[in-house]
């Protein structure tokens, strides 16, 4: 449903909020700052390294690179497209 009231006759922001949205946006947001904080506590510790697929998709641009080795499906790593 689109709001069709003007915009300087719309209410201010906040009012007319019911407790159950108020409620949500907040969890919502403690979520995600939970997630935040528990992501970029240790940024610099983990993932230690490159994942396995990173490596697989590595080495195809590697061979693509170095011996044209362009391809519709590339079957290493359960097969995917080319990119």
């Amino acid at each position: 449903m689109r709001n069709t009231t003007p915009f300087f006759r719309r209410k201010p922001w906040g009012a007319g909020v019911t407790r159950r949205q108020a409620y949500t946006t907040l969890m919502g947001g403690a979520l995600l700052l939970l997630a935040a904080v528990m992501r970029l506590a240790q940024l610099d510790a983990a993932p230690p390294g490159l994942q396995h697929d990173e490596i697989f998709k590595a080495q195809e641009g590697i061979a693509l690179m170095t011996q044209g080795d362009f391809r519709v499906f590339y079957p290493s790593n359960q097969g995917h497209e080319g990119l």
